[in-house]
């Protein structure tokens, strides 16, 4: 499947056939998972583009968000989704209204962004852009198995960059998905 730069702001890449990672904003990373039941979405990044039509354009069966932590580069999205998993620990993070330091840090980046002479997708609009709460529809725990059909996923609870910080593993390729918990 060739679907590498399906939106000018997000970069695709296949990890293996059923896993890919989505680069927004050239930084900030998401992966999907292709389940034969349903998909998973690790992260959903800033919001500013629009994620959810490119998740979409890549499956058609439903999709189920796993947020690693409630930062607002991980949860921008999110707000877009009906299925949305967190550890307990950082839901207040993501329901809530960010607090004006987290908005700030976001601003910086729009500004960084557009100083370094880059391009945001033709319908944003950086004065409207904030992050928004979403709504959690169910808590992810330590040890917690995710079964999209096919795919195994199971969640770390890996506290330290925000005491909600969770991992996945999947089973089968051995990948973990740490969000920020585990920095190059």
């Amino acid at each position: 499947m060739d679907i590498m730069q399906k939106q000018n702001w997000f970069n695709v890449d296949e990890i293996s056939d059923r896993i890919f990672m989505i680069t927004e904003g050239d930084r900030y990373k998401s992966y999907l998972l292709l389940g034969e039941k349903r998909s998973l979405l690790i992260d959903c990044g800033l919001g500013v583009g629009d994620i959810k039509r490119l998740v979409k354009s890549m499956t058609d069966t439903d999709v189920e968000v796993a947020l690693t932590h409630g930062h607002w580069d991980h949860i921008g999205g999110a707000c877009y989704f009906g299925t949305v998993g967190i550890h307990p620990a950082d839901k207040e993070l993501a329901v809530r209204e960010l607090h004006p330091k987290m908005q700030e840090r976001a601003q910086k980046f729009l500004k960084d962004w557009s100083d370094q002479g880059y391009l945001f997708p033709p319908d944003f609009s950086t004065q409207d852009y904030k992050i928004r709460p979403c709504d959690i529809s169910h808590d992810l725990n330590h040890s917690d198995n995710i079964d999209i059909g096919g795919v195994m996923i199971t969640a770390y609870h890996t506290p330290g960059h925000s005491p909600g910080s969770i991992s996945y593993l999947e089973e089968a390729t051995g990948i973990l998905f740490a969000g920020d918990a585990v920095k190059p």
